[in-house]
């Protein structure tokens, strides 16, 4: 009998977290779902953040290679204009004519002094290690099999460290002279 007092008593506290069993279910449903769906925007939120940046870091190094590109350009121009350049050139790489090399490395040489480019000691240096790890893959080519791995990640480490970066400094700075040059030009 006191099974059934006891029972009896408990049945109503019983029945009444049975009946908060659904309002409790719907409500960690509801927030496990809120959960998810925070979670979901916050990941979509940030891949769109990381895709803007991606994006603006493209378009500058896109747009950096464009300016160098014209640069290359402006180069070529430059060169082709110039009957004695290109013709030291010519003779340079046709014949091997040393004579013309050592003339046409003097006229870009005093070109780029001619510019006083306040870093032109250190960018002359780099041009020069460039040319003594090309002579020295050159060298090991002659010997073995040339290391293609090793000759690409250098070059593609010279474009994107010296070319872009070096390289653009150096000619931001002609342009500015150039520009400055024009504005002294009396009209």
């Amino acid at each position: 009998m006191d099974n059934d007092k006891q029972s009896i008593n408990a049945s109503p506290g019983l029945i009444a977290l049975r009946s908060l069993r659904l309002p409790l279910l719907l409500a960690a449903i509801a927030i496990v779902g809120l959960t998810a769906a925070a979670i979901t925007y916050d990941i979509a939120r940030h891949r769109t953040e990381q895709t803007i940046g991606l994006q603006a870091i493209a378009d500058l190094k896109a747009g950096q290679i464009d300016d160098w590109l014209r640069e290359r350009q402006g180069g070529a121009n430059y060169l082709h204009t110039d009957l004695t350049l290109t013709e030291n050139y010519r003779r340079w790489r046709q014949h091997g004519d040393r004579t013309s090399r050592e003339h046409l490395i003097d006229h870009l040489e005093r070109f780029r002094v001619g510019m006083s480019y306040p870093q032109l000691a250190s960018h002359v240096k780099e041009h020069a290690a460039f040319v003594d790890k090309m002579a020295a893959f050159n060298m090991a080519a002659s010997a073995s099999i040339p290391d293609r791995a090793a000759i690409h990640d250098y070059l593609k480490e010279w474009l994107l460290s010296h070319i872009l970066n070096s390289d653009m400094l150096y000619r931001h700075f002609v342009e500015k002279g150039r520009h400055a040059r024009q504005l002294e030009l009396p009209h």
